[in-house]
Protein backbone atom coordinates (compact mmCIF):
# COMPACT_ATOMS: atom_id res chain seq x y z
CA UNK A 1 0.00 0.00 0.00
CA UNK A 2 0.97 3.59 -0.62
CA UNK A 3 2.16 5.36 2.67
CA UNK A 4 2.07 8.98 1.36
CA UNK A 5 -1.11 10.32 -0.52
CA UNK A 6 0.95 13.87 -1.31
CA UNK A 7 3.85 11.92 -2.59
CA UNK A 8 2.03 9.75 -4.99
CA UNK A 9 0.24 11.26 -8.75
CA UNK A 10 -3.06 12.06 -9.18
CA UNK A 11 -3.74 8.77 -10.62
CA UNK A 12 -2.78 6.88 -7.74
CA UNK A 13 -4.60 8.81 -5.60
CA UNK A 14 -7.38 8.07 -7.10
CA UNK A 15 -7.22 4.40 -7.11
CA UNK A 16 -6.28 4.90 -3.12
CA UNK A 17 -8.86 6.49 -2.54
CA UNK A 18 -11.07 4.03 -4.52
CA UNK A 19 -9.54 0.94 -3.01
CA UNK A 20 -10.74 2.40 0.24
CA UNK A 21 -14.43 3.05 -0.35
CA UNK A 22 -14.28 -0.14 -1.88
CA UNK A 23 -13.18 -1.79 1.37
CA UNK A 24 -16.20 -0.40 3.30
CA UNK A 25 -18.48 -0.75 0.55
CA UNK A 26 -17.95 -4.64 0.82
CA UNK A 27 -17.90 -4.23 4.54
CA UNK A 28 -13.53 -5.37 4.92
CA UNK A 29 -13.68 -3.42 8.29
CA UNK A 30 -10.11 -4.50 8.79
CA UNK A 31 -8.66 -3.81 5.54
CA UNK A 32 -10.30 -0.04 5.82
CA UNK A 33 -8.76 0.28 9.33
CA UNK A 34 -5.29 -0.84 8.06
CA UNK A 35 -5.83 1.40 4.95
CA UNK A 36 -7.05 4.68 7.55
CA UNK A 37 -3.39 4.26 9.73
CA UNK A 38 -1.46 4.50 7.08
CA UNK A 39 -3.56 8.26 5.92
CA UNK A 40 -5.98 8.98 8.25
CA UNK A 41 -7.04 11.98 6.12
CA UNK A 42 -8.75 9.15 3.94
CA UNK A 43 -11.58 9.40 6.38
CA UNK A 44 -13.14 12.40 4.32
CA UNK A 45 -11.69 12.04 1.47
CA UNK A 46 -14.54 11.65 -1.48
CA UNK A 47 -14.49 9.24 -4.59
CA UNK A 48 -17.05 10.17 -7.11
CA UNK A 49 -18.39 13.04 -5.26
CA UNK A 50 -19.15 10.52 -2.27
CA UNK A 51 -17.84 10.74 1.39
CA UNK A 52 -16.48 7.49 2.56
CA UNK A 53 -19.49 6.77 5.07
CA UNK A 54 -21.55 7.36 2.13
CA UNK A 55 -20.02 4.10 0.48
CA UNK A 56 -20.35 2.37 3.85
CA UNK A 57 -24.09 3.33 3.46
CA UNK A 58 -24.55 2.77 -0.04
CA UNK A 59 -22.76 -0.82 0.65
CA UNK A 60 -25.65 -1.50 3.37
CA UNK A 61 -22.69 -2.09 5.73
CA UNK A 62 -23.26 -1.23 9.33
CA UNK A 63 -20.01 -2.18 10.62
CA UNK A 64 -18.67 0.37 8.18
CA UNK A 65 -20.74 3.04 9.57
CA UNK A 66 -19.75 2.36 12.74
CA UNK A 67 -15.93 2.82 11.45
CA UNK A 68 -16.49 5.96 9.86
CA UNK A 69 -18.78 7.68 11.81
CA UNK A 70 -16.40 8.79 14.68
CA UNK A 71 -13.45 9.30 12.16
CA UNK A 72 -15.37 11.95 10.48
CA UNK A 73 -18.73 12.30 12.27
CA UNK A 74 -19.74 15.90 10.43
CA UNK A 75 -20.25 13.16 7.24
CA UNK A 76 -23.28 12.03 8.59
CA UNK A 77 -25.55 15.24 7.75
CA UNK A 78 -23.78 16.00 3.97
CA UNK A 79 -24.66 15.34 0.72
CA UNK A 80 -23.19 13.46 -2.28
CA UNK A 81 -22.90 15.66 -5.05
CA UNK A 82 -25.79 13.62 -6.27
CA UNK A 83 -27.97 15.40 -3.29
CA UNK A 84 -28.12 12.11 -1.88
CA UNK A 85 -27.69 11.80 2.02
CA UNK A 86 -26.77 8.51 4.27
CA UNK A 87 -30.14 7.55 4.73
CA UNK A 88 -31.03 7.43 0.80
CA UNK A 89 -27.71 5.31 0.30
CA UNK A 90 -28.80 3.36 3.60
CA UNK A 91 -32.18 2.34 2.17
CA UNK A 92 -30.94 1.84 -1.10
CA UNK A 93 -29.16 -0.81 -0.06
CA UNK A 94 -31.79 -2.53 1.86
CA UNK A 95 -30.79 -2.71 5.66
CA UNK A 96 -33.18 -1.71 7.87
CA UNK A 97 -30.84 -1.60 10.62
CA UNK A 98 -28.27 0.51 9.28
CA UNK A 99 -31.07 2.88 8.39
CA UNK A 100 -32.44 2.93 11.82
CA UNK A 101 -28.88 3.59 12.80
CA UNK A 102 -28.24 6.81 10.03
CA UNK A 103 -32.06 7.97 11.78
CA UNK A 104 -30.76 7.59 15.20
CA UNK A 105 -27.56 9.81 14.01
CA UNK A 106 -29.66 12.58 12.00
CA UNK A 107 -33.12 12.12 12.37
CA UNK A 108 -33.67 14.79 10.46
CA UNK A 109 -32.55 13.26 7.20
CA UNK A 110 -35.71 11.82 6.96
CA UNK A 111 -37.35 14.73 5.25
CA UNK A 112 -34.63 15.82 2.64
CA UNK A 113 -34.84 15.26 -1.14
CA UNK A 114 -32.18 14.31 -3.00
CA UNK A 115 -31.16 15.94 -6.51
CA UNK A 116 -34.00 13.65 -8.44
CA UNK A 117 -36.84 14.92 -5.72
CA UNK A 118 -36.66 11.94 -4.11
CA UNK A 119 -36.91 11.45 0.22
CA UNK A 120 -35.38 8.34 2.12
CA UNK A 121 -38.99 6.76 1.56
CA UNK A 122 -39.02 6.20 -1.96
CA UNK A 123 -35.94 4.52 -1.92
CA UNK A 124 -36.82 2.83 0.71
CA UNK A 125 -40.02 1.76 -1.40
CA UNK A 126 -37.77 0.98 -4.24
CA UNK A 127 -35.73 -1.64 -2.64
CA UNK A 128 -39.17 -3.51 -1.71
CA UNK A 129 -37.85 -3.68 1.90
CA UNK A 130 -40.93 -3.77 4.09
CA UNK A 131 -39.52 -4.07 7.37
CA UNK A 132 -37.31 -1.35 5.98
CA UNK A 133 -40.55 1.52 5.24
CA UNK A 134 -42.37 0.44 8.24
CA UNK A 135 -39.09 2.03 10.08
CA UNK A 136 -38.77 4.81 7.64
CA UNK A 137 -42.93 5.62 8.18
CA UNK A 138 -43.02 5.04 11.68
CA UNK A 139 -40.11 7.63 11.94
CA UNK A 140 -41.28 10.49 9.97
CA UNK A 141 -42.75 13.12 11.17
CA UNK A 142 -46.14 14.46 10.71
CA UNK A 143 -46.12 16.62 8.17
CA UNK A 144 -42.99 15.34 6.54
CA UNK A 145 -44.75 13.69 3.55
CA UNK A 146 -47.03 16.69 2.72
CA UNK A 147 -44.81 17.58 -0.32
CA UNK A 148 -43.91 14.55 -2.01
CA UNK A 149 -42.01 14.65 -5.17
CA UNK A 150 -43.30 15.80 -8.02
CA UNK A 151 -41.37 13.21 -10.43
CA UNK A 152 -42.51 10.30 -8.64
CA UNK A 153 -44.70 9.31 -5.60
CA UNK A 154 -43.32 6.74 -3.77
CA UNK A 155 -46.14 4.38 -4.73
CA UNK A 156 -44.50 4.62 -8.08
CA UNK A 157 -41.48 3.08 -6.43
CA UNK A 158 -43.58 0.01 -4.71
CA UNK A 159 -44.93 -0.68 -7.95
CA UNK A 160 -41.57 -0.97 -9.38
CA UNK A 161 -40.62 -3.14 -6.62
CA UNK A 162 -42.92 -5.32 -7.20
CA UNK A 163 -43.95 -6.14 -3.30
CA UNK A 164 -47.95 -5.83 -2.89
CA UNK A 165 -47.99 -5.83 0.85
CA UNK A 166 -45.29 -2.37 0.37
CA UNK A 167 -47.37 -1.28 -1.52
CA UNK A 168 -50.71 -1.87 0.26
CA UNK A 169 -49.40 -0.30 3.26
CA UNK A 170 -47.74 3.00 1.20
CA UNK A 171 -51.41 3.37 -0.26
CA UNK A 172 -52.74 3.36 3.44
CA UNK A 173 -50.27 5.91 4.79
CA UNK A 174 -50.02 8.12 1.89
CA UNK A 175 -53.15 7.36 -0.19
CA UNK A 176 -53.29 8.53 -3.76
CA UNK A 177 -55.36 8.26 -6.58
CA UNK A 178 -54.80 4.95 -8.46
CA UNK A 179 -54.55 6.55 -11.89
CA UNK A 180 -51.33 8.51 -10.65
CA UNK A 181 -48.46 8.87 -13.02
CA UNK A 182 -45.56 10.53 -13.32
CA UNK A 183 -44.70 12.99 -15.60
CA UNK A 184 -43.66 10.95 -18.62
CA UNK A 185 -47.18 9.30 -18.27
CA UNK A 186 -46.22 6.05 -16.66
CA UNK A 187 -48.98 4.78 -14.25
CA UNK A 188 -48.18 2.15 -11.17
CA UNK A 189 -48.68 -0.41 -14.10
CA UNK A 190 -46.17 0.71 -16.36
CA UNK A 191 -43.70 0.51 -13.40
CA UNK A 192 -44.85 -2.60 -11.92
CA UNK A 193 -44.35 -4.40 -15.62
CA UNK A 194 -40.27 -3.19 -15.46
CA UNK A 195 -39.55 -5.11 -11.94
CA UNK A 196 -36.73 -7.06 -11.80
CA UNK A 197 -38.59 -10.37 -11.64
CA UNK A 198 -42.27 -10.79 -13.89
CA UNK A 199 -44.52 -8.86 -11.54
CA UNK A 200 -47.54 -11.62 -11.53
CA UNK A 201 -49.00 -10.70 -8.22
CA UNK A 202 -48.82 -6.98 -8.72
CA UNK A 203 -50.20 -7.25 -11.80
CA UNK A 204 -52.82 -9.16 -10.43
CA UNK A 205 -53.40 -6.34 -7.53
CA UNK A 206 -53.19 -3.67 -9.89
CA UNK A 207 -56.08 -4.49 -12.39
CA UNK A 208 -58.08 -5.89 -9.84
CA UNK A 209 -58.16 -2.10 -7.88
CA UNK A 210 -58.15 -0.09 -11.38
CA UNK A 211 -58.39 -2.12 -14.52
CA UNK A 212 -58.19 1.12 -16.57
CA UNK A 213 -54.40 0.79 -16.27
CA UNK A 214 -54.37 -1.66 -18.69
CA UNK A 215 -54.91 0.76 -21.51
CA UNK A 216 -53.12 4.01 -20.23
CA UNK A 217 -50.33 4.89 -22.56
CA UNK A 218 -47.11 7.11 -21.39
CA UNK A 219 -46.47 10.53 -22.65
CA UNK A 220 -42.92 11.01 -23.19
CA UNK A 221 -40.66 8.65 -24.43
CA UNK A 222 -37.52 6.22 -22.64
CA UNK A 223 -34.64 4.37 -24.01
CA UNK A 224 -36.24 1.61 -26.36
CA UNK A 225 -39.96 2.33 -25.75
CA UNK A 226 -41.22 5.97 -27.67
CA UNK A 227 -44.45 7.88 -26.31
CA UNK A 228 -47.53 5.68 -26.44
CA UNK A 229 -46.87 2.98 -24.40
CA UNK A 230 -49.08 0.98 -23.00
CA UNK A 231 -47.58 -1.69 -19.95
CA UNK A 232 -48.65 -4.60 -22.63
CA UNK A 233 -45.91 -2.97 -25.22
CA UNK A 234 -43.76 -2.88 -22.01
CA UNK A 235 -44.64 -6.92 -20.86
CA UNK A 236 -43.78 -7.61 -24.71
CA UNK A 237 -40.43 -5.79 -24.73
CA UNK A 238 -39.51 -7.97 -21.25
CA UNK A 239 -40.70 -11.08 -22.53
CA UNK A 240 -42.84 -11.56 -19.33
CA UNK A 241 -45.63 -14.24 -20.98
CA UNK A 242 -47.83 -14.25 -17.62
CA UNK A 243 -48.01 -10.27 -17.58
CA UNK A 244 -48.87 -10.37 -21.22
CA UNK A 245 -51.96 -12.81 -20.80
CA UNK A 246 -52.84 -11.05 -17.90
CA UNK A 247 -53.51 -7.77 -19.35
CA UNK A 248 -55.30 -9.13 -22.84
CA UNK A 249 -57.50 -10.98 -20.63
CA UNK A 250 -58.31 -7.50 -19.15
CA UNK A 251 -58.21 -5.52 -22.20
CA UNK A 252 -58.50 -7.75 -25.50
CA UNK A 253 -58.48 -4.31 -28.01
CA UNK A 254 -54.73 -3.70 -26.38
CA UNK A 255 -53.37 -6.20 -28.88
CA UNK A 256 -53.86 -3.88 -31.80
CA UNK A 257 -52.86 -0.78 -29.78
CA UNK A 258 -50.02 1.08 -31.70
CA UNK A 259 -47.10 3.57 -29.66
CA UNK A 260 -46.34 6.95 -31.35
CA UNK A 261 -44.40 5.03 -33.86
CA UNK A 262 -47.47 2.87 -34.77
CA UNK A 263 -45.26 -0.29 -33.36
CA UNK A 264 -47.68 -2.44 -31.86
CA UNK A 265 -46.92 -5.05 -28.57
CA UNK A 266 -45.87 -8.29 -31.06
CA UNK A 267 -43.68 -5.90 -32.99
CA UNK A 268 -42.23 -5.29 -29.05
CA UNK A 269 -41.80 -8.96 -28.67
CA UNK A 270 -40.68 -9.76 -32.23
CA UNK A 271 -37.69 -7.48 -31.14
CA UNK A 272 -36.75 -7.87 -27.52
CA UNK A 273 -34.35 -11.10 -26.65
CA UNK A 274 -35.90 -14.04 -25.20
CA UNK A 275 -39.50 -12.86 -25.77
CA UNK A 276 -40.42 -15.87 -28.64
CA UNK A 277 -42.99 -17.14 -26.19
CA UNK A 278 -44.89 -14.17 -26.03
CA UNK A 279 -44.55 -13.14 -29.84
CA UNK A 280 -46.48 -16.80 -30.23
CA UNK A 281 -49.10 -15.53 -27.49
CA UNK A 282 -49.80 -12.39 -29.20
CA UNK A 283 -50.00 -13.72 -33.05
CA UNK A 284 -52.83 -16.15 -31.84
CA UNK A 285 -54.50 -13.57 -29.42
Amino acid sequence: FFRNMEAMSKMEREEYVLQFHSKLVGGDVEAAEALLAEEPSLASTPTSGMLPLHSACEGGQLASFELMLPKFPEAVKQCSDDEDTCLHYACVSGNAKLVARVMEEAPELISIKNGCDQLPLHLAAMSGNLELVETILAATPPGALDALGVQSHPLHMAALSGNVALFELLMAKIPATWTLATPDGQTFLHLAVMAEEQPVKMVQYLLANAPELATAKTTEGSPGSPPGCTPLHLAAMRGWLEVTKLLVEAAPGLVAETDAESRTALQYALEGEEAEPVAAFLKSA
